[in-house]
């Protein structure tokens, strides 16, 4: 028996931001990053520079941007209020 499906009641706004969230995601390589600095955490290798944390806050923005445009595409925030 098939299971009851459902109809996602916040339907798309913009697929072009979807489209550029996943985009992103894909060229980010962002997993193996964050691996990358989870293993140097633990392995109390990872310097703090003024650059490493200038590459953090960077990353956090993208996220940030990436977020807000996915909230937008399903309609969870209005367009220009992030």
């Amino acid at each position: 028996m098939k299971p009851n499906r459902t109809r996602n009641i916040h339907p798309v706004k913009d697929r072009e931001a979807i489209g550029r969230v996943l985009g992103a995601l894909g060229q980010s390589r962002l997993s193996q990053k964050l691996n990358q600095l989870a293993k140097a955490v633990h392995l109390g290798v990872l310097e703090v520079t003024p650059e490493t944390e200038a590459e953090i806050v960077a990353a956090c923005g993208g996220v940030a941007l990436m977020r807000a445009d996915l909230m937008r595409s399903l309609g969870l925030i209005e367009v220009g209020s992030a």
